[in-house]
């Protein structure tokens, strides 16, 4: 089974504003044919990108890498990867991407 990334169906507007992102378009483009996660997958690595700069990581369960952000701090693109691949990501809290299992 693909993954269900909604990045072939975004809006001109979003698409664009992605455009701005060229690491997380660059993840997409490579992560896009990969298949869903499974539902019982732990992964050893788990990192949260905002904006494209690391702000959370955890490595075999433990947080590793953690930044505090100003409260009224609004990402324009949030990323989650496991093991270095994107599992998730959202653009203007509008999913884009996703190979995890609802």
């Amino acid at each position: 089974m693909t993954n269900t990334t909604c990045y072939n169906t975004l809006s001109d507007d979003l698409a664009a504003r992605l455009e701005k992102y060229p690491q997380t378009l660059a993840a997409i483009k490579r992560d896009k044919n990969q298949p869903m996660i499974p539902v019982n997958y732990r992964p050893s690595r788990v990192e949260v990108y905002c904006d494209g700069k690391l702000v959370h990581q955890e490595i075999a369960g433990q947080i590793t890498y953690s930044v505090e952000v100003d409260r009224n701090y609004s990402p324009v693109v949030i990323e989650w990867a496991y093991d270095g691949e994107l599992v998730y990501a959202l653009l203007d809290g509008k999913r884009i991407f996703n190979r995890l299992y609802e």
